[in-house]
């Protein structure tokens, strides 16, 4: 019986599953006795979205210098890599922000930046990727990873001075929205539970968006992840091979909205060989709806410096294409060799689309 499709159903399912949690972000209750919140995904923007943690354990980001930029409420990632023979295999990847969807609001945003905790766990992302094997047609790597967020000098939400007018809207919606009598409540068409909208909040809040990426500074992640080999459809320990481990530190520094120095050092271990150190560079021009970046890293387990480039052009507000070419060593007949490697990448970043 054949086992190709199961990456494809679990590309579907997965992307299903994408939907419906940014449906599930798109929803809040305002309560009428309490002052007006807007949730947070509100401020994510369309620039800078972060490769996939669960991509980064696998070790098939098109790019291998990754960035230290906010976390996004929800990304769905399309992976397609170019294999020995000229084969394509598949993968995808689903990344949430589990504050931004489940709960996470801010009244006043004073308390996302005096309170470490609450902005900690805002910018806190899990990630769960599975690619199609490249040898083996039966079998599919997986890929569970967590990425936080230390820095981030494009974060709305840290610079004060721009949200005066956000902080403005905000009273003023919580001022003129009348109290809601439990007849009302319970009346059909009342909005109850849907999110309430504020006159002029979303023009204030687009333009300091726009303003924010126009600061210089430096961005800074962390990053953790496991993963493995699944031979067949059940797991179990006979099933489970190749497993996997990665720690990493990226950040980088932007001047203004154009410009990027990428920096990363990661450790990586395997079931095969040790742990093993991987330290790059990059640098990226960056323009309204396309960037293109150069890359340098040295694999310590392989012991050789990898060039790369990477592009990235927006297709429509949310989607990004993206695709990337780079070395890396591959084994054949016993023979180790730098080979080249491209890998393409669809993001949808739902909060980036003016959808919601």
């Amino acid at each position: 019986m054949s086992t190709r499709p199961r990456v494809p159903l679990i590309a579907i399912a997965m992307t299903i599953v994408a939907g419906g949690a940014h449906a599930q972000a798109g929803k809040s209750v305002t309560s009428p006795s309490t002052s007006a919140s807007e949730p947070l995904y509100k401020f994510s923007t369309d620039y800078d979205v972060p490769e996939s943690p669960g991509f980064a354990t696998l070790g098939v980001t098109p790019s291998k210098v990754l960035r230290g930029g906010a976390a996004k409420p929800v990304v769905t990632s399309l992976l397609g890599q170019v294999s020995s023979g000229g084969r394509v295999k598949g993968g995808v990847a689903i990344d949430v922000a589990p504050y931004f969807l489940y709960g996470g609001k801010v009244g006043n945003v004073e308390a996302y930046r005096s309170n470490v905790v609450r902005r900690a766990l805002a910018n806190t992302q899990l990630s769960f990727a599975t690619v199609q094997d490249q040898k083996d047609t039966a079998a599919v790597s997986f890929g569970v990873g967590m990425r936080m967020v230390f820095a981030d000098a494009h974060d709305v939400l840290v610079h004060p001075g721009l949200l005066n007018r956000v902080d403005a809207a905000l009273i003023s919606c919580s001022a003129v929205r009348p109290p809601v009598t439990a007849n009302e409540a319970t009346a059909p068409g009342s909005g109850i539970g849907q999110e309430h909208v504020c006159a002029g909040l979303a023009d204030s809040v687009q333009s300091a968006k726009d303003a924010a990426l126009l600061f210089s500074g430096w961005s800074m992640a962390a990053g953790v992840g496991i993963g493995g080999l699944l031979h067949g459809s059940v797991v179990s320990n006979d099933s489970l091979g190749d497993r996997r481990a990665r720690v990493w530190l990226s950040g980088g520094y932007s001047w203004g909205k154009h410009q990027e120095v990428l920096m990363i050092a990661q450790l990586q271990d395997s079931s095969t060989v040790d742990w093993s150190a991987r330290v790059g560079v990059g640098a990226r021009a960056k323009f309204t709806d396309a960037e293109f970046g150069l890359e340098l890293s040295y694999d310590g387990r392989s012991r050789e410096f990898q060039p790369g480039g990477a592009g990235e052009w927006r297709v429509v507000p949310g989607v990004w294409l993206v695709a990337g070419l780079t070395t890396e060593a591959a084994t054949t007949s016993g023979v180790t060799a730098p080979k080249l490697r491209l890998r393409t990448s669809l993001r949808w970043n739902p909060a980036g689309s003016n959808l919601q």
